[in-house]
């Protein structure tokens, strides 16, 4: 934070200068805040459509990102999650598509993303932000009123004032005011706080007000780019008591409008863009999309939308908002109402940060972590020190193993699958019915209490809807893949292929009890008996070697009484494989696997532990590449397959060594499109702004 301020009270000056530099791994500061900014490709959907999105992760301080996972979230307005997805973060980026569900009731619906390591900041600090889904088969609302923004007067008032005055020498100047109405003015300690539109604080001064008014110069080099800042006034205890948003349009006038070299194109023509003309010098990431207007809610409109949620509306402030397109009219009109808004209660909560001193949630690392704790089932006290199995079902069937820790806690870390797999967790305990497993929750069951908000699509947009139909009805009888994979996954720590012995039960003589198909067909297996309890060996026929108490996987999932194995019919086993060469896992060695294939669904019968748990693990899901029509040739071009695309072009991460020369091509659907770019900039900053309108005509 740049501490640079000037602070005069009639002729009195006084300087403040003061810069500091910070370890957060041994300071006393709170933890920084990680920053999360979601992009999607547009704000309206029809139910079965896909929402492409790209997300920006980064630290408030400027710092690259902590965290390797994003976790998305699609929610509606009872706070149930429809979709949960994780997704990798690559240099602080991510990308994705999320499809609809075709059952989606027409809606206004929430858009949220975060890190493992913003679960250690209240949720309202989170990015959110809100989509709306029509279901054209459930009907399209009613028209409703267009009003203009909602000018409440439900705000608290105040005996302050902060007042920007116009700018002297380099210097913006603001006035602060304490209404003359009271009694005598008392010397009062004051703060005000000036903070960008990320709610960062710039710069920040402590005075004593002892007359009614006080002048307050900074200098243009505290603000960081032209658009929107807050004057923050606190009293001594840190408790907001002025919020004052304004306009900081810099020393040089900023274009907000730019054009292409025409802005008509026919049906399947060629769209080229020269980069260098629209991407503003000083970004870390772009991306740039073109879509059919009316698809993308203006400006003016989201703040309709957003203006009566604290949480909407910070997001979208932080993310999307460029008050530098309105007129003087139109921004002093949006002040107004925003400085009254602000100056609520649930506004000014909006401001304030829980300081985290110590992280309750720890970095995600690996593409997929999951982590809970061993306690004992009586007294939830904490275990240390039990071996804990995952199993994980499917057509690449893998098992891993760890360990809890001092605090009972454990963690495995999985980096070799995508989407969504069934899985078990099971305890290896002398008396695993004394025991229990406790799974954290990887997505965050805290909301914050979001206001009600209406569509704003409606029977008025018939022609715009008539278009997203054709388009979706289109993509779906032609089964257009416009989603390319874009994602690897790792080998995986142990293959089950090749193993050195295979026995199919059905090429041998029924045999009645699993105890003789060990001894007559699977000679490499050697059972005993001691002390009343069963025991396992597998043999190295190669080199004579035996192995003790193998891992016994039946049906991929581990078996530790061997008593209770022997129970399994052999008619209802499929085949007995065996890999006798030890294998390390971890701080594990392995003296082989012996796994059991039966032809059922319940493990032939055996009774697993009951602190084994069954469970549903969401991996990371792929992300994808955007993959349009082109028509580079004259057959592509002159092709009777329709194409009524209503998204010409999504590149949410443009490389920055890549060609400055973009090129993407028309659909068959005609009307207007809108081209926006969008990302952060090097100080972290995010970036919504429209460049331009071009006519696709027949």
């Amino acid at each position: 934070m740049n501490k640079n301020i000037l602070i005069l009270f009639a002729l009195s000056i006084h300087f403040i200068l003061n810069g500091q530099s910070v370890n957060y791994e041994t300071s006393t500061l709170p933890f920084p805040i990680e920053s999360v900014n979601v992009y999607t490709d547009r704000d309206l959907y029809l139910s079965g459509e896909t929402i492409w999105f790209s997300a920006n992760i980064y630290l408030d301080n400027g710092q690259e990102s902590l965290s390797k996972i994003l976790f998305i979230e699609l929610f509606n307005a009872n706070q149930k999650s429809i979709i949960k997805r994780k997704y990798k973060i690559t240099n602080g980026f991510a990308k994705g598509a999320l499809d609809i569900p075709i059952e989606f009731l027409s809606n206004v619906y929430y858009l949220r993303a975060y890190t493992t390591y913003n679960k250690n900041f209240a949720v309202e600090k989170y990015f959110v932000s809100a989509i709306q889904i029509i279901n054209p088969k459930k009907g399209i609302p009613a028209k409703t009123e267009n009003n203009d923004l909602n000018t409440t007067n439900n705000y608290s008032i105040n005996n302050y004032s902060i007042v920007p005055a116009k700018a002297r020498k380099g210097m913006q100047i603001v006035s602060i005011f304490k209404s003359q109405k009271t009694d005598n003015v008392s010397r009062e300690t004051l703060s005000l706080e000036l903070l960008d539109n990320c709610q960062e604080i710039l710069s920040e001064a402590e005075f004593s007000l002892t007359s009614p008014s006080a002048f307050i110069a900074f200098p243009d080099s505290a603000f960081t780019k032209p658009g929107l800042y807050y004057y923050l006034l606190k009293n001594k205890q840190k408790e907001i008591i002025k919020i004052r948003a304004f306009i900081y349009r810099g020393l040089t006038k900023v274009s907000s409008k730019f054009e292409l070299q025409k802005n008509e194109f026919n049906q399947r023509d060629s769209v080229n863009i020269e980069l260098n003309k629209f991407a503003p010098s000083n970004y870390s990431q772009l991306g740039i999309k073109t879509v059919l207007k009316g698809s993308i809610l203006s400006q003016y409109d989201k703040l309709k939308l957003f203006m009566n949620d604290p949480y909407l509306l910070i997001s979208f402030i932080k993310t999307q908002f460029n008050p530098l397109i309105f007129n003087s009219k139109e921004i002093n009109s949006i002040l107004t109402t925003l400085n009254l808004k602000l100056n609520t209660e649930e506004y000014k909560n909006c401001f304030y940060t829980n300081d985290v001193f110590e992280l309750k949630w720890k970095l995600r690392i690996k593409n997929t972590d999951l982590s809970g704790f061993v306690v004992d089932k009586s007294s939830h006290k904490p275990l240390s020190n039990i071996p804990v199995y995952l199993s994980v079902f499917g057509d690449r069937p893998q098992i891993y193993i760890t360990t809890s820790r001092s605090n009972g806690s454990f963690q495995f870390s999985i980096t070799n699958y995508d989407g969504t797999k069934d899985i078990l967790l099971c305890p290896l305990y002398k008396n695993t019915d004394e025991i229990e497993l406790e799974i954290d929750e990887e997505f965050t069951t805290v909301f914050p209490d979001f206001k009600s908000i209406a569509l704003t699509l409606d029977s008025s947009h018939l022609s715009l809807l008539e278009k997203m139909l054709i388009a979706s009805q289109f993509s779906k009888s032609q089964k257009t893949r416009s989603k390319q994979q874009d994602f690897s996954i790792e080998n995986l720590p142990f293959s089950f292929d090749d193993p050195e012995i295979s026995v199919v039960l059905d090429n041998y003589i029924a045999t009645p009890t699993l105890k003789m198909v060990f001894k007559e067909l699977v000679p490499t297996i050697r059972l005993r008996k001691r002390n009343n309890s069963y025991k396992l060996s597998v043999v190295d026929i190669e080199n004579n070697i035996l192995y003790n108490n193998p891992l016994v996987l039946v049906d991929e999932v581990p078996i530790f009484n061997i008593e209770e194995l022997l129970t399994i019919p052999p008619s209802e086993i499929n085949k007995i494989e065996i890999h006798y060469t030890p294998f390390t896992m971890g701080d594990y060695t392995l003296n082989g696997i012996v796994t059991i294939s039966t032809f059922t669904d319940n493990l032939g019968g055996i009774k697993i532990p009951k602190s084994a748990i069954f469970s549903e693990l969401q991996t990371i899901s792929p992300a994808y590449n955007f993959k349009a029509k082109n028509y580079t040739s004259s057959e592509e071009l002159k092709s009777r397959s329709a194409d009524f695309r209503t998204l010409l072009h999504w590149d949410p991460f443009i490389q920055k060594n890549s060609s400055n020369k973009l090129q993407f091509y028309t659909s068959d659907q005609t009307g207007t499109y809108e081209t926006y770019i969008f990302g952060i900039y090097k100080n972290g900053q995010a970036f919504h702004l429209k460049l331009f309108d071009f006519e696709v005509k027949d």
